[in-house]
């Protein structure tokens, strides 16, 4: 083979090798740019979360809650075929106990003789105070009491077994309860519904009266509570 050709092969295989090596480090490069950020993230996910968590499970002070009347509420929801009524009814007292962070016992009394409608509809208002329904002349007062509650998924959330007391009426009901510290004050809320029936108001109620059409009225009656609780000094 002529000399010439072999110099210019040899030069063309030794150009050819410093490419590849060329490209093979760059390569390199972006490989442990692309893992060095994947660690980044990885961190600053891993961070967040602690993070998260330690926020969420954030300490609610041990103690005596009193109840401010004056800054909770009781709402309700009722419904008929064709329509529904929504409103109000007012916290007369209540107290609530947390012992190691937990909630472990509390109470409401519930001032019936405020029952009120957001539609503002007086002749509804005095119906439900009525012996129809709530009797609030011979009970003014209807009582919700904490037994028990044990923690679910969440850092201040809770399955709880209570006593709701209507018309002199007691019956033990399961709900939701959640708490969480705002501006220094314990708040718990619940969202939860019951069978009006169990505590003897059948007004309308499809269980007991037949061919009501769209006067029927539903037996659940859903309430949303949120308690503002201040630790007893």
């Amino acid at each position: 083979m002529n000399k010439n050709i072999l110099l210019i092969i040899l030069g063309l295989a030794v150009i050819a090798y410093g490419i590849y090596s060329l490209v093979s480090n760059k390569r390199d490069e972006s490989d442990n740019g692309l893992y060095s950020s994947q660690q980044q993230g990885e961190q600053g996910q891993n961070d967040y979360t602690q993070s998260d968590s330690i926020e969420s499970e954030a300490v609610i002070n041990d103690g005596s809650y009193v109840v401010n009347k004056e800054e909770s509420q009781v709402s309700w929801q009722a419904e008929k075929v064709l329509a529904e009524h929504t409103g109000k009814v007012n916290v007369k007292s209540g107290e609530f106990m947390i012992e190691s962070g937990k909630l472990v016992s509390g109470e409401i009394v519930i001032d019936m003789a405020t029952i009120s409608t957001d539609e503002e509809i007086e002749a509804l208002e005095n119906h439900l105070k009525s012996d129809d329904f709530f009797n609030i002349t011979n009970y003014p007062e209807a009582r919700l009491s904490l037994l028990s509650a044990t923690k679910t998924t969440g850092a201040h959330d809770y399955e709880a077994r209570a006593e709701m007391t209507i018309k002199g009426i007691t019956n033990e009901i399961m709900l939701p309860l959640s708490l969480e510290e705002v501006d220094g004050s314990v708040v718990v809320s619940s969202d939860f519904s019951i069978d009006r029936t169990k505590w003897e108001i059948n007004f309308r109620s499809g269980k007991f009266f037949q061919d009501l059409g769209d006067n029927m009225i539903k037996d659940e009656i859903n309430f949303q509570v949120r308690l503002v609780g201040a630790l007893n000094s």
